[in-house]
């Protein structure tokens, strides 16, 4: 499956943009984003949880089952570098920037893409204060 990067900053939003502290099961969370099926939802949601952007709680499961993949019981908060995260790509020329660059649905590591959007989001910040580059 390949990490969609608009997925990825609507579930971002979403979670920032809720009332209270987010902590709901996948079926709710899923309705937040009606855009998007629940796969692609999850998919993003356990790779913004191994990159350390996102709480993502998962069903215990016994020993006796080392090769099933966990299942996500809860969708957390953002973690301090998921707000860095989204900060470095809510301006929305940096956003065209990226995507430009990788593609609606191509494969980016979000690594690259935090690193990426830092860059771009100083780069328009100098530029909105006239420091120029």
């Amino acid at each position: 499956m390949k990490l969609d990067l608009n997925c990825v900053r609507d579930i971002l939003s979403t979670i920032n943009d809720y009332a209270e502290p987010m902590y709901l099961p996948p079926d709710e969370f899923c309705k937040l984003l009606p855009g998007y099926n629940r796969s692609e939802i999850l998919y993003c949601c356990r790779r913004l949880h191994e990159g350390n952007f996102l709480n993502v709680y998962f069903v215990e499961l016994p020993d006796s089952f080392p090769y099933e993949v966990p299942r996500i019981s809860y969708i957390g908060d953002l973690t301090f570098q998921g707000h860095e995260f989204l900060a470095s790509i809510q301006e929305p020329d940096v956003w065209k920037r990226i995507l430009s660059l990788f593609g609606k649905g191509c494969f980016a590591s979000l690594k690259v893409v935090s690193e990426l959007a830092s860059s771009l989001t100083l780069e328009v910040l100098k530029a909105k204060i006239n420091l120029g580059s």
